[in-house]
């Protein structure tokens, strides 16, 4: 199973909740090749920094969504799920695939979404044409809130 991040909305929850299906979609994961770059001096890289790295893309990735598809909700969500190699497609660009059909909650591992009090950051980071580094580092500051799969439910009434 290959651990792999999902950009998302709230409205994307919504639909997970409703349907109990995520959209297919670009994600992001750990490969050898980003270990590698990450390594340093001939030592292994350190799993949970490449995580971190994998995962705070799918974060960016997720203001795009929100950018792209008028979410009003102004919060980042991050899906991880646990998926079979054979259910993802290489993409092109290292470390990024995309989900080549819909994703069952079964497979959702857990939840990530930004605290209440990011909206007023994210909001400003859709404003901007590319997140300026003054917002992305801010954004960099901020840890997205963990929720079970569970929790879906109540998640979902948020909005």
């Amino acid at each position: 199973m290959t651990r792999i991040y999902l950009p998302a909305t709230t409205a994307d929850l919504a639909a997970l909740h409703a349907t109990g299906e995520l959209a297919a979609r670009e994600g992001y994961a750990v490969t050898d090749a980003l270990r590698a770059a990450m390594s340093e001096d001939g030592r292994a890289a350190d799993e949970e920094l490449c995580e971190f790295a994998v995962f705070t893309a799918a974060a960016y990735a997720s203001v795009a969504r929100i950018k792209a598809g008028g979410d009003a909700v102004a919060r980042r969500v991050v899906v991880s799920v646990d998926l079979p190699e054979v259910a993802l497609r290489k993409t092109g660009e290292d470390g990024v695939y995309a989900t080549l059909s819909a994703v069952p909650l079964g497979a959702v591992a857990a939840i990530h979404v930004d605290e209440e009090s990011a909206s007023a950051l994210v909001a400003k980071a859709l404003e901007e044409d590319e997140p300026s580094e003054a917002t992305a580092d801010s954004l960099d500051d901020l840890d997205l809130e963990w929720y079970d799969p569970s929790e879906l439910d109540v998640l979902s009434r948020q909005w």
